[in-house]
């Protein structure tokens, strides 16, 4: 069962300055109550901040991009990840204690599962009425339901990443990855929770 391995599982992180975010980001991982191991890969791309530095200081491995661009910070890290599951996390997401575990069983639960992303909420406190009418219209629509997009956290497992090469640079990577996998193959993590926050901005 999935109790008894005691395997790794890499965690991406493809940061754009998210010097503010990044730290916390890496905290939330390194306190999961896991059996897993976690390779932590920060990727950073393009910044003119600290990202790279605070994530180095958390104990993340990081890969300094000088070129921005979120699809080849993805493939830069994915070079040179060495375990699966394999979890792609968005900067500003603070993963639940339980997530990964969570996460990596329901993938060993099911052999045709072969992505999982958790549930999201969307914060959209303080943030003006069109952005607040726009999500509360997104929640209702079942591609933003059933979808891997919109979530800041996709896992793959060795077969599901088998399943491309390199992310493409002109399409949304968790659009790009979600387009891969039938209904039967995607699954939600339901016992897990992330907040995404809404922009702040229409």
């Amino acid at each position: 069962g999935i109790g008894e391995e005691k395997g790794m599982v890499s965690v991406i992180i493809a940061a754009h300055n998210e010097e503010s975010v990044i730290g916390s980001c890496i905290e939330a991982l390194r306190d999961q109550r896991t059996i897993a191991e976690l390779q932590v890969i920060v990727s950073a791309n393009g910044c003119n901040d600290r990202t790279a530095e605070v994530a180095a200081a958390h104990g993340a491995t990081v890969v300094d991009r000088a070129e921005p661009g979120k699809s080849g910070a993805l493939n830069a890290a994915d070079r040179i990840a060495t375990s699966f599951p394999r979890v792609y996390l968005d900067a500003d997401i603070l993963v639940p204690p339980d997530a990964i575990d969570l996460i990596v069983g329901e993938l060993a639960a099911s052999p045709s599962v072969q992505a999982v992303v958790p549930r999201r909420r969307i914060d959209t406190r303080g943030r003006p009425f069109p952005v607040r009418a726009y999500f509360a219209i997104n929640e209702r629509l079942p591609a933003f339901r059933d979808g891997l997009f919109g979530r800041g956290m996709i896992t793959l497992s060795e077969a599901g990443r088998s399943r491309f090469g390199e992310f493409p640079p002109m399409i949304a990577d968790d659009l790009f990855v979600d387009s891969l996998f039938s209904t039967e193959e995607k699954a939600e993590a339901k016992s897990v929770e992330v907040v995404v926050q809404a922009p702040y901005r229409t």
